[in-house]
């Protein structure tokens, strides 16, 4: 185990863990599970810190920010978490030429050369093992930033950006504690008090305009209770500094990329600095979760986690329409979604319905035509009988006998 550890030297610091990370070529024997999202890290290669068992997928952990393909294209390929150069629903990795999925991560240059990660692979490993020089990390969806660090090097991982990240020794927890009372209370304001509210928005067809509009209501009137709300913290999570403010560290970069693009977020906010750490967090871990699903993924429960988490901040007084307009948007494209995996269903079930009475019909019309062949082939002897029946249909069936006897 110790000459493995020294062939594969940790070579990766980011912001997401204080020991800097080793790239193994084989995954641990006991498939620990990844710190990001739980799955066992049974896939190499991975990320592994043997100081604290801290492990991470591939994917889940930092990623060069830029790689080059030797002998495919003197420019740099930037990573991105997803890209669909136009609409035309049909998309390719120039270095294999094969079809990529355009909801995958992708290593592109511009809307013209792209290679999915698969195709990337080999130089992201190299780049990760220190082959490459003044290489800069980050991990998809969180952003959060790293760097490959030479040997004997004692570097540690700084964030790009308007506002400086920086190291902080406490714990959301510890400015849980140093809240006062009158922050307390401000906390506590931002939940939503319990309602008896009805999420059913059924009706004969179930994804109606009505339906739609429904549902938007219930979205509406979602409530988050204090207990649920501060229940939604995992209070023992390490803060850092960004710029004045203060957020957990996994949401770090996500709050500092808000922040540079809407500069006016807590501009009208009259909330404490403390309290608005925990705001920061609710509004990070929306649009974290936001752009790590995909449409088809979501679901009803995601939409309400979102949706409550969102009217909290709202009563913060920060300003996330933008948010809010797209989660609305997401929204409908979900109810779309779910109307048309319905409506598939049930013509599915009728046409198949249709079906089984179409055989049915059938068997019928074939006995019909084969009882009117038995009926055809006796037809001789059933005109005779009935036209005895003819005879006797004015009298009783006997009168002939009593004629007869008194002859």
């Amino acid at each position: 185990m110790a000459r493995e550890r020294e062939m594969q030297q940790p070579t990766v610091s980011y912001t997401g863990h204080p020991h800097l990370l080793a790239v193994l070529d084989n995954a641990p024997r006991h498939a620990p599970p990844c710190n990001e999202c739980g799955r066992p890290c049974d896939s190499p290669p991975v990320f592994r810190c043997a100081h604290c068992d801290f492990n991470l997928h591939l994917l889940c952990g930092p990623l060069p920010a830029l790689i080059k393909l030797p002998g495919f294209l003197d420019e740099s390929l930037t990573l991105a978490d997803s890209y669909a150069e136009d609409d035309s629903g049909e998309y390719y990795c120039d270095f294999c030429e094969e079809e990529r999925d355009p909801r995958e991560c992708v290593y592109h240059f511009g809307d013209y050369y792209f290679v999915h990660f698969e195709c990337a692979k080999p130089e992201v490993l190299r780049s990760l093992k220190g082959e490459r020089e003044d290489v800069e990390l980050r991990t998809l969806g969180k952003l959060i930033p790293g760097q490959v660090v030479n040997k004997g090097s004692n570097s540690q991982t700084t964030a790009r950006g308007e506002k400086q990240i920086t190291e902080s020794t406490l714990t959301l927890k510890d400015i849980y504690d140093s809240l006062t009372e009158e922050e307390l209370m401000e906390f506590k304001n931002l939940s939503i008090p319990s309602a008896d509210i009805s999420s059913d928005y059924a009706t004969s067809f179930p994804y109606s305009g009505d339906a739609f509009k429904r549902l938007l209501e219930s979205l509406d009137a979602i409530t988050v209770p204090w207990e649920k709300l501060i229940k939604f913290y995992k209070l023992d999570t390490k803060v850092v500094d960004v710029g004045e403010h203060q957020i957990t560290w996994d949401f770090a970069n996500i709050m500092n990329t808000v922040l540079r693009k809407h500069k006016d977020l807590i501009a009208e906010s009259r909330l404490s600095p403390k309290v608005k750490t925990f705001v920061f967090v609710l509004l990070c871990d929306v649009v974290y979760s936001m752009s790590r699903t995909k449409i088809e993924d979501v679901t009803e429960q995601m939409l309400m986690n979102w949706w409550g988490r969102l009217k909290v901040v709202q009563r913060a007084n920060f300003r996330v329409e933008l948010v809010r307009d797209q989660l609305t948007r997401v929204v409908g494209a979900y109810f779309g979604l779910a109307a048309n995996k319905f409506n598939e269903r049930a013509t599915a079930d009728l046409d198949e319905q249709i079906d089984k009475l179409s055989k049915e019909l059938e068997q019928l019309r074939e006995s019909r035509e084969q009882h009117q062949k038995l009926v055809e082939s006796a037809s001789t002897i059933i005109t005779k009988c009935l036209d005895d029946a003819s005879a006797l249909s004015y009298k009783t069936v006997g009168a002939d006998l009593l004629m007869n006897l008194e002859l």
